[in-house]
């Protein structure tokens, strides 16, 4: 489903503003109206996201509020930026959104947020969300 890699870029930017399913759709209105996205893929992409919010763990995760693609910055200067976190007094849910399928490299990214955030004290959750195959991985 090649019109939603794309498409995921966008979201990625425009999450923080989706609280809840309806308010999804009003804001990929907005990104046809900008001409981000074209009324040729808004129905796939309604589809796709639709598809992501039927498992409950998912929608928890897609419409919780949270911080998004935010520099952690590192104590040697580097910096790390998963795309989502969310934080609740110690604890800690990372979420990393992934098209294509499962990589070993997703997993050693997402412990390595893991990592950094538990150092910082948090107890953490780490999630990948694989968009196309909607499939929630816990690392």
């Amino acid at each position: 489903m090649s019109c939603c890699l794309n498409f995921f870029d966008l979201w990625i930017n425009n999450l923080s503003k989706i609280v809840s399913e309806e308010n999804a759709f009003v804001e990929l209105e907005k990104l046809v109206k900008k001409g981000q996205v074209s009324l040729g893929n808004k129905e796939q992409i309604k589809t796709q996201f639709t598809r992501l919010l039927v498992d409950p763990e998912i929608r928890n995760l897609l419409i919780s509020k949270g911080i998004y693609e935010q520099d952690i910055l590192l104590p040697d200067g580097n910096s790390v930026r998963p795309d989502k976190l969310i934080i609740g007094g110690k604890e800690a849910t990372i979420v990393d959104f992934k098209t294509g399928k499962p990589n070993e490299n997703h997993a050693i990214q997402m412990a390595n947020y893991k990592a950094v955030l538990t150092q910082m004290g948090y107890n953490v959750k780490g999630y990948l969300l694989y968009t196309e195959l909607v499939k929630l991985v816990g690392i």
